[in-house]
This record gives structure tokens, C-alpha cells and sequence, in this order.
């Protein structure tokens, strides 16, 4: 898809479910008889592009198309309730509802999607979902949410190729353009899959046929399957050219073109470069620096929000560099820099390859390698260091940025990686945010600031509770913080985070807070290089590869 040459950021911001027949009144099979394959008819869904965010209502007015019957109606794991599936040009859309709040990427079991990806049940191999129950034919390819891992627990993401009569085959589910949201504890998700992609070890290309099929199996730590979907087959429209995969996102490296009636994603470039639209007229703002993803006004203030990635993108061959060039901020706040990070060699790194007129003012908090840089007027904030009552380190650090007429206290944070709902990763967060509510409170006694922002990791892998800590009622004016909702230029999710090598799906862990009752955000957006067309790269200074250089992508957002 060729992006407009002034790409447009999007704005900061159920239907009745059908009677299904159980299993044994579709086909049954007796004990001791070959299971019978369902072959099911089917069923027509309007075309819909999905926004991946974990928020759902897109969804609405799509009619569900399947739902779980659990055995067990009191599994304190999770209950599968009703699915909705559509479809674009590029992808196939699943929601799933799960009956309570709960991590798929980190159960006590394996919650298994079943696809027969071309709608033929003569490739793939059968599957049975129980005893004595119908069968899924053709099934080419299983995704495992939380598979059992080699040390016997479960957790991640698996995929793996079925051909009929043969071993199965692993599958990275990043070839799928396999993604999902949210990453925290919730009562559903949503999920995409890439149409028409090369899976090595497939003999098929997923979801170029007619229609497909599916079914959801989830089983517990025994092995025992627990509750299940019936079978549905959902009817596709035909797709453009194939699509491909690259190897790190997992992502189409050419966006193609918008489906008939969808717009097409653009961002805002250097002016000059744009095309002529019949759009109403928007107010004029101050003229782009040349080569830059443009603010739209020139009051705007941008600010930056990037996970260094241990200090690798200080070594990555230039790509940081570009990256920081393009953006041109004000404010970057960074999280795990180096082992041997300091104010010093941060101050001199951003001189050296994004200079700015005036220099750079850098604060950074070694022992946990977080920072904050301005080329504002700044300067440095109390640290986690300062509080007494923290039981444990904080990786936190702040810098009073002052422009417009007002005095921001800007905080990086990084807070604990990994684990589940409830589990001690959790309860660390839960501790983190406690003491950055109170790290922020006592800036607010000690600088009086215009306004807060918080911009940083937050790993919420586990529950949603650490960022309603941040949040609650911690504005200026007691009021809840504004949660910012960017999402990724040229494609619909808001993914901060991928990394192919690790067994866990793209998500969201990085995230944007800011005092609404005093600042206004003007536009806010994730970079991911792979998802802008050459001619947008070349006008940015941009490699299709740059992105790669971090697991985690830059987040911006411009105030004022």
C-alpha cells in the first residue's frame, strides 16, 4: 500500500449468538467406532477490518459464531464462551470470550486453536476434541496458548504444521502474523492471522481458499480436555496478491492496498510532500522541519518513550540515529539502557547523533539503567532512592522539563518483566506502582509541576492493576490520569513489543500516562518502520529494517 505522502496519526482516543447443535446431534460416534468428521456448511460474516487493542467495539454487530460447553461449568481456569470471526483483505479475526479475567499466554493448561486453513478436510489431519465426540477434519495447523514447556509448566505461545499421517512440525507464530490483545488479564482477547502467507513446512497458505474452518480445545494441566467449540466454518472473499511475512515481525512488509472503502493509514511528513485531498481544510500549524514526521502544531512539545533493549540500539549501526532524527523530540525517556549507562555518556550520545542547538539535559539512574533526556530547559527530579518507605528498588527516573509557559515532571519507569495474574511478578508490579504513586506525589509537593507525564515499560502481563495504581485520581485536580492510546502508523494494533526469538505473541507493554486536566494531547502514535512504504522511509531517512534494532517500539506523543 502506498502511503499518502503526508501520513495521517490517528486521533489519541452484540449480536444474538446462533443455536448450535451439541456435537452428538451434528454426528455422533460411539465408543470403539472411527470419530466422525464434522463437516460443517459455511456460514457467511460481513468483512470487517479489526483494530488489535483489546478494546471490542469493533466487534459489534458481528454475530457470534460458535461457543464453548464446558464439562466442567466450575473450572476456576477459564470457561470458553461465544466466538466471533471475520475477515479482510489480510487477515482473519478471532474474539474469544473465556468466562474471567485470565492470562492466555500464561495458564494452568493449553487452550489450543484448531484450523483447517483451506476449508479441505483431505489435507491437514483429524482432530478430536473428547471421546465419542465429532472431529475436526483437514485440520493444517494448531496455535497453542500456553503450551507445556519442557520444564513441565505451561506458558507462551506454540505453533506447529499438521500434515496427514506425518509427525507435526514446529511453527514460530510469528510466521502467522499472529497477534493479540490484551496482554493483561481480561475476560476476552482478540487475535488476527495473516492471509496467504508461506509457512515453511505447509504444503498450505492459510486462508486463501473459499472458506475456513476451526474449533477452540482447551485442556488442563492432566492433559484432560475441559471445554471446547463446536466446529465453525466461516465463508472468505476472494484476496489481493499474496502477502509476505518478515522474518523478525511477523508482519507484511508491504502494507497492499486498502480494502475497497477502507482508508488508507498515512502519517504526517515534511511539508511540500503532500497530496491534494478533498478533505475540509485543517488549521495551519508551523511548517515541519524537513525529512521529520511532522507535530501538528508548532506549540506541540514530543515526547518519546523507548525500551534501549539492554543499550543495543546505542550499537546498532546507525538505526537509533535515524530513528531519533526522524522523530526530532523534545523529550526521550529510555529504559534499559547499558550496563555501564550514565547521564554523561547518554548526554554525549544524543549530541554526537541527534544534536540539537541548545544540547541535551539527561538524568539517569545507573543501578536501574532508566533515563530521561531534553533538549528543554530541565533539570533532575528526586529518584526511587529519595523514598524511604520503598521496600524495593524502583526503576524510575524524572526530569522537570520546562517549555510553553509550563514545568512537566517527565518519568521513565520500567517495572517488573514476566509472569501471571496474581503470581510474584505480579504482586512486584502491583509494590512498583505503589512507590511511583508515591514518587510522583512527592513531586508534585517539591516542584509544584504544570503537569505529569509518565511514559515507560510496564509489562503488564500479569493483571491491569498496576496501571490503575498509576492512574487513580493522580492528576493534578485528584482526577484520574489520561491513559494515552496510541497506535502503530500504517497498521491496526498497538503492539510496543515482538521479539520471534522468545515463545510469547506481539503486545502492548508499553504505555503513556498524562495530566488531561492541564495538558492536551495533540496526536500520539508507534513507530515500526516495517509497516511504511519506501517512499515514506526515504522521506523519513528511514531503513525498512530500522525497527529491528530494539524488541520494543518508540512511542510518541505531542502535547501542549
Amino acid at each position: 500500500m502506498a502511503l499518502a505522502a503526508v501520513l495521517t496519526v490517528a486521533s489519541c482516543r452484540q449480536g444474538v449468538l446462533p443455536p448450535l447443535a451439541d456435537d452428538a446431534e451434528v454426528r455422533g460416534a460411539s465408543p470403539g467406532q472411527a470419530p466422525a468428521i464434522i463437516d460443517a456448511a459455511p456460514r457467511r460474516v460481513e468483512a470487517r477490518t479489526i483494530t488489535i487493542d483489546g478494546r471490542f467495539e469493533d466487534w459489534s454487530g458481528l454475530p457470534a459464531v460458535g461457543r464453548g460447553r464446558s464439562i466442567y461449568n466450575e473450572s476456576t481456569i477459564l470457561s470458553l464462551g461465544r466466538v466471533w470471526a471475520t475477515f479482510n483483505d489480510r487477515w482473519v479475526y478471532l474474539r474469544v470470550e473465556l468466562g474471567r479475567p485470565v492470562n492466555v499466554q500464561g495458564l494452568t493448561g493449553t487452550l489450543t486453536l484448531q484450523i483447517d486453513a483451506d476449508g479441505n478436510p483431505l489435507t491437514g489431519d483429524v482432530r478430536v476434541a473428547g471421546e465419542g465426540e465429532s472431529a475436526l477434519g483437514g485440520v493444517d495447523f494448531e496455535v497453542h496458548f500456553s503450551p507445556r514447556r519442557s520444564d513441565g509448566g505451561f506458558g507462551g505461545v506454540a505453533a506447529e504444521v499438521v500434515e496427514a499421517g506425518l509427525p507435526v512440525v514446529p511453527a514460530n507464530p510469528y510466521w502467522f502474523g499472529a497477534s493479540f490483545a490484551p496482554t493483561f488479564a481480561h475476560s476476552e482477547i482478540e487475535m488476527r492471522l495473516s492471509r496467504g502467507v508461506l509457512i515453511p513446512g505447509a504444503t498450505v497458505m492459510p486462508f486463501v481458499g473459499s472458506h475456513f474452518a476451526a474449533r477452540l480445545v482447551f485442556s488442563d494441566e492432566t492433559g484432560s480436555i475441559i471445554d471446547r467449540t463446536g466446529p465453525f466454518a466461516i465463508a472468505l472473499a476472494p484476496m489481493p496478491p499474496v502477502h509476505t511475512v518478515p522474518e523478525h515481525t511477523g508482519a507484511p512488509r508491504d502494507a497492499g492496498p486498502a480494502a475497497e472503502g477502507e482508508p488508507e493509514p498515512q502519517a504526517h511528513l515534511a511539508a511540500g510532500e503532500a497530496e491534494e485531498t478533498d478533505a475540509a481544510p485543517q488549521p495551519e500549524a508551523a511548517p515541519p522541519r524537513a525529512g521529520r514526521i511532522a507535530r501538528r502544531d508548532g506549540r506541540d512539545i514530543r515526547a518519546v518513550s523507548w525500551n534501549a533493549f539492554d543499550g543495543a540500539i546505542f550499537t546498532g549501526g546507525g538505526a537509533a540515529e535515524r530513528i531519533l532524527r526522524a522523530l526530532d523530540p523534545d523529550v526521550v525517556c529510555f529504559q534499559e539502557l547499558g550496563a555501564d549507562a550514565s547521564a554523561a555518556s547518554l548526554k554525549a550520545w544524543l549530541e554526537e547523533h541527534v544534536p540539537s542547538a541548545y544540547g541535551w539535559e539527561a538524568v539517569v539512574v545507573p543501578e536501574h539503567r532508566v533515563g530521561v533526556a531534553s533538549r528543554l530547559s530541565a533539570v533532575a527530579a528526586r529518584t526511587p532512592a529519595d523514598d524511604p518507605s520503598a521496600e524495593r528498588p524502583l526503576r524510575a527516573a524524572s526530569l522537570l522539563v520546562a517549555a510553553a509557559n509550563r514545568r512537566v515532571l517527565v518519568t521513565s519507569v520500567h517495572l517488573k518483566c514476566c509472569g501471571r495474574l496474581g503470581d510474584a511478578s505480579d504482586q512486584r508490579r502491583i509494590e512498583e506502582a505503589e512507590a511511583l504513586r508515591r514518587l510522583l506525589r512527592a513531586g508534585q509537593f517539591d516542584f509544584s509541576p504544570s503537569g505529569l507525564l509518565i511514559m515507560g515499560d510496564l509489562n503488564l502481563v500479569g493483571s491491569h492493576e498496576p496501571l490503575d495504581i498509576i492512574r487513580f485520581q493522580n492528576d493534578l485536580n485528584a482526577t484520574d490520569l489520561l491513559v494515552v492510546e496510541p497506535m502503530v502508523l500504517g497498521d491496526e494494533t498497538n503492539i510496543t513489543w515482538r521479539n520471534p526469538a522468545l515463545p510469547f505473541l506481539p503486545g502492548r507493554l508499553d504505555y503513556v500516562l498524562i495530566s488531561d486536566a492541564v495538558l492536551t494531547v495533540s496526536q500520539c502514535f508507534i513507530l515500526d518502520t516495517e509497516h511504511l512504504d519506501r517512499e515514506t522511509l526515504g522521506g523519513l531517512g528511514l531503513e525498512r529494517e530500522d525497527s529491528r534494532v530494539s524488541d520494543h517500539l518508540p512511542v510518541v506523543v505531542d502535547y501542549r
